[in-house]
């Protein structure tokens, strides 16, 4: 027996719209309003975060889990002419908690977090890896040593590492409880440096409190940084911009308009090109989604992405 099931008009809206979402990655024009990604396809009643979208290769990688467990495993679904692919488990993933991809810039190598065991690091930490492209497909992940091993002085508490990303220059920067309290700190291994450098970040804002790790993301021109955070009102999280100023300070971080709803947003992550971001929201679902954390997108054509 076959169960007939009535979709909503909005509903019906999200699948058209998500059906011609980054379809012409040029034409900002007819999506100004966040909608959800393939509704059924990748936003689904499972829960979906942080996702990277190459916009050449039309490649979209995100972490996927079973709501209430930390099965976080990275996902891959192309786009092509007829919509988006069914996801499948990205081949490096699917046996460790791993969670974050960021692609670099030219969707060669993949940055990621996950508690994957390794001999220099201690069991069940959280640390960055990476994968790179081959002609075969992804190679074997590899430990960023540099931002996953600890000092010899440095206590037990501060052993995780989460949300890689990649600055306008290309600099790897990632959030860390290097330091043994709750509250987390940004750094960065330098390109210039071929990731061997690591530095403390101390100017650019973090709104979230102390309270949980704030993910980031930055313009290609490296002037914008968007991140996630309390919301100033209640105690969900939401989505702030800051703006990098002349003498390279940061501006106050700022709720960016548009996408933050009563509910929670978090997660922004912008398209290899900069046209879009996504994002992830629990907004209040119609079905056959739910409130579990689905990927949204917008573009940023009237958003203050790059900051001017």
């Amino acid at each position: 027996m076959h169960r007939l099931i009535f979709l909503s008009p909005i509903y019906v809206f999200y699948l058209l719209i998500s059906s011609f979402l980054i379809s012409d990655s040029d034409d900002q024009s007819q999506h100004p309003e966040p909608a959800p990604i393939a509704p059924g396809i990748i936003s689904t009643e499972m829960g979906e975060f942080n996702p990277t979208f190459d916009v050449v290769r039309g490649e979209f990688y995100f972490m996927r889990r079973t709501p209430g467990l930390f099965d976080y495993t990275i996902m891959m679904s192309k786009k092509n002419d007829s919509g988006w692919s069914e996801p499948e488990v990205a081949p490096f993933s699917g046996k460790y908690r791993d969670d974050s991809p960021q692609l670099s810039s030219d969707g060669n190598t993949l940055y990621f977090d996950s508690s994957r065991p390794h001999p220099d690091v201690a069991p069940n930490s959280i640390n960055i890896w990476k994968t790179e492209r081959t002609e075969s497909g992804w190679s074997e992940p590899m430990l960023v040593v540099p931002a996953s091993v600890n000092e010899a002085d440095e206590s037990i508490p501060g052993r995780d590492e989460f949300g890689p990303v990649l600055d306008g220059e290309q600099n790897l920067v990632f959030y860390s409880f290097r330091s043994p309290y709750r509250g987390g700190k940004r750094f960065r291994l330098t390109a210039e440096s071929d990731y061997e450098i690591l530095e403390e970040i101390e100017s650019i804002p973090d709104p979230s409190l102390r309270t949980f790790v704030s993910y980031l993301t930055f313009s290609a021109d490296g002037n914008t940084a968007l991140m996630d955070g309390r919301h100033p009102d209640r105690r969900d999280s939401g989505i702030f911009y800051s703006c990098k100023l002349e003498d390279n300070s940061w501006s106050e971080a700022k709720l960016l308009p548009k996408i933050n709803t009563t509910s929670s947003e978090s997660g922004p992550r912008l398209s290899s090109d900069g046209k879009w971001l996504f994002y992830v929201s629990n907004a209040p679902a119609t079905l056959p989604l739910e409130p579990n954390g689905d990927i949204y997108a917008i573009t940023t054509k009237d958003l203050p992405i790059p900051c001017k």
